[in-house]
């Protein structure tokens, strides 16, 4: 054997062909994973483009759901505006009392319109309408009434008969109390009572209130201006205050 070359015994070639064969075995593997890994990663490109064509196709169902309520709603309003025109029409003809509420319910739903009223929502948690504006319930009751007989006679005389049973029921609390009647049941319903009749005359007031600016044209004018004090007053503790005007509101 030439000098330099060493000898090669079974043992030493077994020892090479086995690090060989593990060599291929150990790439035959690292391919295996490098093929896994490229099929998960079309796997998931494939699911991830489904999901977006599904999104994509419920964003479409939800536009063209948008799109029909608006034009449902561009509808409703040009019913509405006509509908109370209508209205507004017939009672200017036959000179009944509810054509100043009518009046005002056009000039608030104009003034709305130009975004110069803020969202006054009659249910927060539906979409807003005409059949759901605080303010426009408020006067469609206010007309239902009129139609019903009310004036504002009767506004005013149901406000001073309310007056004068609270002070009436407020005389008998106080006289109850001097008598020694205290922490009686008899006592308790008495206020009880007194609360009811609070609480209906102050409704009573923002109607007389309510149904007096309308008689007099200056409802939409009063609201208006408070939304303008407001934009440009200071918020201040239980209110806000407009340095220019000295106006205080709460």
């Amino acid at each position: 054997m030439p000098k330099g070359i060493k000898k090669r015994t079974a043992a030493t070639v077994r020892a090479e062909m086995e690090k060989q064969v593990a060599a291929i075995n150990d790439m035959r593997t690292a391919l295996r994973k490098a093929k896994e890994d490229y099929e998960n990663k079309v796997r998931q490109m494939r699911d991830d483009l489904k999901a977006k064509e599904k999104r994509l196709g419920e964003l479409q169902i939800e536009f063209r759901q948008l799109m029909q309520a608006l034009r449902n709603r561009l509808l409703a309003l040009r019913d509405y505006e006509k509908q109370l025109a209508e209205k507004i029409e017939k009672a200017k003809a036959k000179k009944t009392p509810n054509v100043m509420v009518l009046v005002t319910q056009r000039q608030y739903m104009e003034c709305f319109i130009e975004y110069w009223m803020p969202i006054r929502k009659r249910r927060p948690d539906k979409p807003l309408t005409w059949m759901n504006d605080a303010e426009l319930d408020k006067l469609t009751a206010l007309n239902a009434a009129i139609n019903n007989g009310e004036t504002v006679e009767t506004f005013r005389r149901r406000f001073h008969d309310l007056t004068e049973q609270e002070k009436a029921a407020e005389q008998v609390i106080e006289h109850m109390i001097y008598m020694g009647e205290r922490d009686t049941e008899k006592l308790a319903d008495t206020r009880a009572h007194l609360d009811e009749i609070k609480a209906a005359q102050k409704d009573a007031a923002e109607k007389l209130e309510m149904i007096e600016k309308i008689m007099n044209g200056t409802y939409v004018q009063d609201m208006l201006s408070n939304v303008f004090d407001r934009k440009r007053s200071e918020i201040v503790p239980n209110g806000y205050y407009n340095a220019n005007t000295g106006v205080r509101r709460r």
